[in-house]
């Protein structure tokens, strides 16, 4: 019981050890590491060596490859480079496991100290704090491979134990699978590789038996990938099948080696721990080497079998594996945001002038709009707040208010315009028709506040201060615009004698829904600039 308990013990710290390792790297790295991706895979070799610096210093090949899919998606880079950016990445991951194969277990104590005061003495230093936390990960990572090698070694002598993994090894594909399906549960490859070390260095494993062991981890590495694709793009989702795709046909190859020589592991140098490590190693080398020639021809092939098939614009394109990577969480959430405001914008603000001349069919198909408006504004809303609940940056966590913000406004301005479609849908019931220049005002004043709306989204899908700064120059004219046309509305209904309120009420009332309209205008502006 002692052992399971110190197994157990072993493999959390491990895995512990890792996601520090990783959250800590990924807080230092992973803004420059995108930048350097979307910047410098121009060719399919760069993207490789990109993709081995990039998985090497955020010390995660699923970061890596999330970001990727997210770039290949927005089309930041194409198909070509993607690949290649993969197949370094899965060349980086195994440089964590070499670095893993040396034996410093007894200086993790060392690493766990120096990140404990890191993180609680400079705990305001953002910079400071990632850094302790990927030295304690560090620590804990060895400290677990330490309790690991200790539960296993009382085994070493047991028979049964020893019965049980020499059964095993006579049946390599219950261990290729036992290792994939456990890197899917952990989502962790080296983990299940450190463990495969653990067992041989007991002599439970021989080495080359651990080759099914490795194969099954780096097969079951691309399994966090495909999950993310799901809420990509089609192109996205091409990035993530030819992973698997890359990893399954060099499985395919190197599995008949197993019959083929039992001493394959050991002609490898070094000891165990490392003649496994370069076991993995040589395996994703291979599968780069395997590839990286024909990846032209590989990405026409993959665009053949899987042709584009967009998924229409009112999908929310999220995951909640994102969650775990929040800036490029956010990144996916200002598009998803940046695309309601463009549905918001044409197909309801636009449509107003044809709303105010009381044409049915636009009214219905903006109520029908305005239904998808609030569905996607409570999605958004949702995961926005999850991600505001990660240990954010303050510059993520700005991000993620403003898009609240922005989002809230967007909604507002759906309600408002279905306001205005109501008030056109009791007047035609009721019979009330505006006279011909009250009308025109309107009209006049919509055209206004639709060019300073649509001036306000533009400023928001491209960063752009200035045009959101116009917008808030030009809100004194709309004040006084409003407050003219509500003037002369007054003077000529004297002049015509006019008493009936009916048409008034409907008239004043829509004045003040579209500049409704224009303060979320306004709004959003704010917000950009912040203003909040």
């Amino acid at each position: 019981m002692n052992i399971i308990l110190s197994l157990l013990g072993g493999i959390g710290i491990f895995l512990y050890g890792m996601h520090l390792l990783s959250k800590g790297m990924e807080r230092v790295a992973v803004s420059k590491m995108k930048q350097y991706i979307a910047s410098f895979t121009s060719n399919r070799y760069k993207g490789f060596l990109i993709g081995i610096i990039a998985t090497f210093f955020m010390q995660s090949s699923t970061a890596t490859s999330i970001i990727v899919i997210g770039l290949v998606g927005s089309s930041v880079i194409g198909l070509l480079q993607a690949f290649g950016v993969i197949l370094g990445s899965s060349v980086g991951t195994t440089l964590t496991v070499q670095l893993l194969a040396f034996n410093i277990t007894e200086y993790s104590t060392i690493f766990i100290f120096l990140g404990a005061v890191l993180i609680i003495f400079l705990k305001k230093k953002r910079k400071a704090k990632s850094f302790g936390q990927a030295f304690m990960g560090f620590g804990f990572i060895f400290f677990g491979i330490g309790t690991m090698s200790d539960a296993f070694a009382p085994l070493s002598n047991n028979t049964d134990f020893l019965s049980f993994f020499s059964s095993l090894q006579e049946q390599p594909i219950l261990l290729l699978v036992i290792s994939l399906l456990l890197t899917v549960l952990m989502h962790s490859s080296a983990t299940v590789i450190v463990i495969a070390m653990s067992l041989a260095t007991t002599g439970a494993l021989e080495p080359s038996s651990v080759i099914p062991v490795i194969l099954g981890a780096n097969l079951g590495a691309t399994f966090p990938a495909i999950i993310s694709s799901l809420a990509s793009t089609a192109e996205g989702r091409k990035v993530a099948v030819s992973y698997f795709a890359f990893k399954l046909t060099g499985v395919a190859l190197c599995f008949p080696l197993i019959y083929l020589s039992d001493n394959l592991v050991q002609y490898l140098p070094g000891e165990t721990e490392r003649q496994i490590a370069n076991m993995h190693t040589l395996f994703n080398i291979f599968v780069a080497l395997l590839f990286l020639p024909f990846l032209g021809m590989v990405a026409a092939f993959i665009d053949k079998m899987l042709p584009k098939n967009e998924k229409n614009e009112f999908s929310i394109d999220i995951d909640d594996s994102l969650l775990d990577y929040p800036e490029e969480a956010l990144d996916q959430m200002t598009k998803e945001v940046s695309k309601l405001a463009s549905i918001v914008e044409r197909d309801m603000v636009r449509n107003l002038p044809a709303v105010l001349q009381q044409d049915e069919a636009t009214r219905a198909a903006v109520f029908e709009k305005e239904k998808y408006v609030d569905e996607a504004y409570k999605t958004l809303q949702n995961i926005l707040l999850k991600i505001g609940q990660q240990d954010l940056s303050e510059t993520e966590s700005d991000q993620e208010v403003k898009l609240l913000y922005i989002l809230n406004d967007l909604e507002h301005t759906g309600d408002v315009i279905k306001n205005i479609g109501e008030i056109s849908a009791k007047k035609e019931e009721f019979g009330i028709q505006l006279n011909e220049d009250d009308l025109k005002s309107l009209l006049h004043m919509n055209e206004q506040i639709s060019q300073s709306f649509s001036k306000s989204i533009t400023a928001f899908q491209n960063n752009d201060l200035e045009k959101a700064k116009e917008v808030l120059n030009d809100h004194t004219y709309f004040l006084q615009l409003e407050k003219d046309m509500r003037f002369a509305y007054f003077n000529n209904r004297i002049v015509r004698n006019e008493v009936d309120s009916t048409v008034n009420d409907s008239y004043l009332d829509m004045i003040s829904h579209l500049l409704r309209v224009h303060q979320h205008a306004v709004n959003i502006s704010q917000t950009l600039l912040g203003i909040v």
